[in-house]
C-alpha cells in the first residue's frame, strides 16, 4: 500500500540531512478530556492536521519500539512507550483511571518540523488499547 506524500515534502524526506519528525495525536473515548499531542523532537510543534490546530508537545516524550503495517487488511501492530511528566496537565491520572483515553483512536504523522507547510504523512492510524 502506497502512501500520500505531498509534493512539497518529498524533497525534504530525499535529503541527506532532514528536520521530519514523528509527532502522534491522540483522540480521547470519553466527552470533556483533550486532545492530546505528542512530538519526538525536543521542540513544541503546533500543527493543523486539517482537523484543526493542535499543540504536539515535546516535553511528553515518546519512543517507538516498532512499528507494523500490513496492506492485506490484517491487525497492525505497534507498541509506544511513553513518559508523562508530573508537572504537566494534559493527561491527568484521574482522566487514565477513567478510561478516557483507553481504546482511543491515534494518528501518526511525519512532519518537517522546520517547514509545517510542507503536509504531512500518515504514518499509522488506529485504536489505542488500554492505558495504564
Amino acid at each position: 500500500m502506497g502512501r500520500n506524500i505531498p509534493v512539497a515534502l518529498q524533497p525534504k524526506l530525499d535529503a541527506d540531512a532532514t528536520t521530519a519528525t514523528y509527532i502522534v495525536k491522540i483522540e480521547p473515548v470519553l466527552p470533556g478530556y483533550p486532545v492530546v499531542g505528542a512530538s519526538m523532537t525536543n521542540v513544541n510543534i503546533s500543527y493543523d492536521d486539517g482537523e484543526g490546530e493542535l499543540l504536539y508537545l515535546a516535553s511528553i516524550g515518546m519512543q517507538p519500539s516498532s512499528l507494523i503495517q500490513r496492506s492485506d487488511l490484517s491487525v497492525d501492530n505497534g507498541e509506544v512507550q511513553s513518559l508523562l511528566p508530573e508537572y504537566e496537565d494534559l493527561i491527568s491520572e484521574e482522566s487514565i483511571r477513567s478510561g478516557a483515553y483507553d481504546y482511543a483512536r491515534f494518528t501518526i504523522y511525519l512532519v518537517d518540523y522546520e517547514e509545517l507547510s510542507a503536509g504531512h504523512v500518515i504514518v499509522m492510524h488506529g485504536t489505542l488499547g488500554r492505558i495504564r
